[in-house]
């Protein structure tokens, strides 16, 4: 048994635990190599063995990481890698499961593995092992934001013979029940007839042990595989690079085959919470032209400062809690159709349900009476307010389409002519603690998470609506952290005006 190493693992000149290569990479597709160093820290020695041994096979995939560069480089993915030999703790394992860190590897015995009890272990698997897996969860939250949809792939090598079997593969798919990904990426490589392509050899993400795909993939229901690449054909950097361009493309391929085209187009003609102005015109042309139908959430705007079914929209919706209804006293939805769109709705709602009450389809029809009349004030009101903090020292940047400086501000002149709506938001200079300061400050505007009424409503994002997502997803996003959103009510603007200076001093 070896001694545990005083102080940290991980000591001044140890490299670090992941690298990652193309962050800002734009295809929807993370690539990962769970084996890609030899590397073993140096409070570990060589684990007792030679640097040939740690060079072989048993030590990391040779071979993976050239590849893995290579393909992340031809289809502008981001590649994340882990950092230490699989034989100091291996990162597509269990902690402290079968082979995590093995005692005998592939007939060499690693003496400082002999004996590792579970603090030796725990402090491998906090030092090389959990650092790497937050990066991979990192990335796929920064990529998955704002519900973007991606595919995982992991690189690894095999050795060319195996208990005495010669394996006549030259690339292997590896994947469990989720067939999106894998299905067509062995389509794609049986394409290449010089190929001799596994499917689920020459091993199996089946099997019980593996870490990767079931710990970051699965939960988050993406398409996901391992490819699998002989090492006796990547035994040079040269060669490996060639790998990775020759499997670049049929990776490419299949991740637009598992991330098929979309069977509706879904957009908000106002963006929650940070006000930004679709181009309805040209959304709308392009799904008439797939032939794609076209839904768009029109709450914000509400039906009378914008008609998207002009612009080709099959499904306009609205929630009728919000403007619609305009009293903060009750709950209902509105989607308005083409004659299509209205017979699949039906069939939907027969079987879904979600009727209205009576009682609350009264009170819409009674808002509905006054709608051109609130709206014109919401407007009116918001856009004086949106002035104000524009250029106030507390605030970073305003975001309402009236204002000049807004990015859509020509698109919002055009989609919207009779008002730019009650909705804008801000971001305060502060950070978290300036929003949560300002919420609390005030004292005419309530705190609440709904919008559309008669009271001027706010609420902190980062501190409620979006209080679950990682910072860095929340920021990819667009939410930042002191952004405060704001539904301006019916009340006078001089007194909301006196309120938000007041609370800005306490920001």
């Amino acid at each position: 048994m070896q001694p545990l190493p005083s102080g940290p693992l991980l000591g001044p000149g140890d490299p670090p635990p992941f690298t990652v290569y193309n962050e800002g990479g734009k295809a929807p597709l993370l690539l990962l190599c769970d084996h890609a160093s030899k590397a073993v820290p140096k409070s570990l020695g060589t684990l007792g063995i030679s640097d040939a041994e740690l060079s072989r096979h048993i030590g990391w995939d040779i071979g993976g990481l050239d590849c893995a560069i290579e393909c992340a480089k031809q289809l502008d993915a981001p590649l994340v890698t882990s950092g230490y030999s699989r034989l100091v703790i291996d990162c597509n394992r269990w902690p402290g499961g079968e082979g995590s860190t093995p005692e005998v590897s592939d007939g060499t015995l690693v003496p400082a593995n002999v004996g590792l009890t579970e603090e030796m272990a725990a402090a491998r698997a906090e030092a090389c092992f959990w650092p790497y897996h937050r990066e991979v969860d990192r990335h796929l939250d920064r990529m998955t934001a704002g519900g973007r949809k991606v595919c995982m792939l992991v690189v690894h090598s095999f050795t060319p013979q195996m208990n005495g079997f010669r394996r006549p593969w030259h690339v292997g798919v590896l994947w469990n029940e989720d067939a999106r990904l894998p299905e067509p990426l062995l389509a794609e490589l049986r394409k290449d007839q010089a190929l001799v392509v596994g499917d689920n050899e020459p091993y199996s993400a089946r099997a019980s042990y593996e870490y990767t795909l079931n710990s970051h993939a699965r939960p988050r229901a993406l398409p996901h595989c391992s490819l699998e690449v002989r090492q006796d054909l990547m035994g040079t950097p040269q060669k490996a690079r060639q790998w990775g361009r020759r499997l670049a493309g049929p990776i490419g391929a299949a991740v637009a085959a598992a991330l098929p085209g979309a069977a509706l187009l879904y957009v908000e003609t106002m963006a929650n919470p940070n006000v930004t102005v679709a181009d309805l015109e040209r959304l709308g042309a392009i799904a008439v032209e797939a032939g794609v139908p076209a839904a768009v959430d029109n709450t914000f705007a509400s039906p009378y400062l914008c008609n998207p079914a002009r612009y080709g929209f099959e499904y306009v919706i609205h929630s009728a809690t919000k403007y619609v209804g305009g009293h903060h006293d009750l709950i209902g939805g509105v989607v308005a159709a083409s004659a299509a769109g209205r017979e699949r709705l039906r069939l939907v709602g027969i079987d879904a349900g979600g009727t209205m009450s009576a009682f609350d389809a009264w009170l819409c029809l009674r808002g509905l009476m006054t709608l051109s009349l609130r709206m014109e004030r919401h407007s009116a009101t918001a856009l004086e307010i949106a002035r104000f903090l524009d250029g106030h020292p507390k605030v970073e940047r305003v975001h309402h389409p009236g204002l000049p400086s807004h990015p859509q501000h020509d698109l919002a002149a055009r989609l919207l002519p009779r008002g730019t709506g009650g909705m804008l938001s801000f971001d305060l200079r502060g950070g978290v603690e300036a929003g949560v300061r300002f919420c609390d400050a005030l004292r005419l505007i309530w705190v609440a998470t709904s919008l559309g009424g008669v009271h001027t409503l706010v609420g902190h994002a980062a501190s409620t609506t979006h209080r679950q997502m990682e910072p860095a997803a929340r920021r990819a996003a667009g939410v930042g952290d002191g952004l405060v959103r704001m539904s301006v009510g019916l009340e006078d603007a001089a007194d909301l005006i006196l309120d938000i200076d007041r609370a800005l001093g306490a920001a």
